[in-house]
């Protein structure tokens, strides 16, 4: 469990993919799809966790490609294939939120907390989700791929995310599962909770013990 004052912070910054939805499943089997098309194998579902969450999907091709001796050339077709899949499995599945953000949003709401979405994920698309989720109008502030020149593990989307809250760093505490979100939150002054829903805890602990991890947003209280 994290305990966290209600009066120490303005602000929760969460990142999207994997951390506010739980998308990780529907990933890797788009992925999977995707290579299959052009047959090449994809990792075990473990190893996409350990080795390829939050990674940008060009990366991601990238490294099965060279593995595989496959052609580069692929790569373009590949990601359209893979965000192809991806949307028709989330219509198909429909969206799995993380467990327990619906009742922390609603606390947050009540206290007079402000929220926001920090994603690498297309504004339409992360507008699409959150409609699916009912969840579309919990948001303060939603920074999105096409709103930065520098992804993670940048801080430049964080930081407009404070602009646009008009908070500072110290304000702010935010959600991150994977490394890049990580580095990203540190760089940008900002406290960091990291989401490990597995049992690879060292994602996340190699950042240094003052990170707090959560396996669900059930574990955290506001006191």
């Amino acid at each position: 469990m994290v305990t966290i004052s209600r009066d120490d912070y303005k602000a929760f910054i969460f990142d999207f993919d994997g951390t506010i939805i739980d998308t990780d499943e529907l990933h890797f089997l788009s992925y999977q799809k995707a290579l299959k098309r052009f047959n090449l194998d994809y990792v075990t579902f473990e190893n996409h966790i350990r080795y390829f969450l939050g990674l940008p999907v060009d990366v991601v091709f990238k490294q099965i490609l060279e593995k595989n001796a496959g052609d580069m050339e692929l790569i373009d077709d590949l990601i359209l294939r893979k965000r192809f899949v991806f949307t028709q499995l989330l219509k198909k599945y429909g969206v799995k939120l993380g467990a327990g953000i619906e009742d922390l949003l609603v606390q947050l709401a009540n206290l007079g907390i402000k929220t926001a979405v920090v994603s690498r994920g297309s504004y339409d698309k992360i507008l699409m989700v959150l409609g699916m989720a009912g969840l579309q109008h919990r948001w303060d502030c939603i920074i999105s791929r096409e709103m930065v020149k520098n992804p993670k593990p940048d801080p430049e989307c964080y930081l407009l995310a404070l602009q646009s809250l008009q908070l500072d760093p110290s304000e702010c505490i935010g959600f991150e599962n994977d490394e890049a979100g990580i580095i990203a939150l540190q760089k940008a002054g900002i406290k960091v909770i990291g989401l490990t829903k597995y049992d690879f805890e060292d994602q996340v602990r190699k950042f240094g013990e003052q990170i707090s991890t959560i396996k669900s947003f059930k574990e955290i209280i506001l006191s």
